[in-house]
């Protein structure tokens, strides 16, 4: 069951080289991205695929707790709220809701964020 539709474009960032890339090959175009559900199982997914006659897909990602994510500003996305009631891995009741500090970071620091600004 589709949650969530949006129109937007997918970036994915590079560690190694400290910037944000186009996903997918070929020339940066808008994607449709939906967050599906699946109620039996309790899980969710993320899928992106570019708004093109290829329809090329540019995420496909199981959403579950601890999944790590970059949250580049304050709007960029509010993800904890849907992981909240996600068990955690190997099953079992789900713990408290953690505070929103609690989302690894694997982009680019609050500093470099601001770097990038200037």
């Amino acid at each position: 069951m589709v949650v969530c539709t949006s129109r937007a474009k997918v970036m994915l960032y590079d560690d190694s080289n400290k910037q944000w890339l186009p996903a997918g090959t070929g020339p940066q175009a808008f994607s449709r991205v939906q967050i599906y559900h699946n109620p039996t199982a309790n899980s969710f997914r993320v899928v992106g695929r570019k708004m093109q006659p290829d329809q090329q897909v540019v995420i496909n990602c199981a959403i579950v707790r601890g999944i790590k994510y970059n949250q580049a500003t304050p709007n960029f996305h509010q993800l904890t709220p849907a992981l909240s009631p996600l068990p955690p891995p190997g099953g079992g009741p789900p713990p408290p809701p953690a505070p929103a500090a609690w989302a690894s970071q694997n982009g680019p620091s609050p500093e470099e964020v601001e770097q990038h600004k200037r």
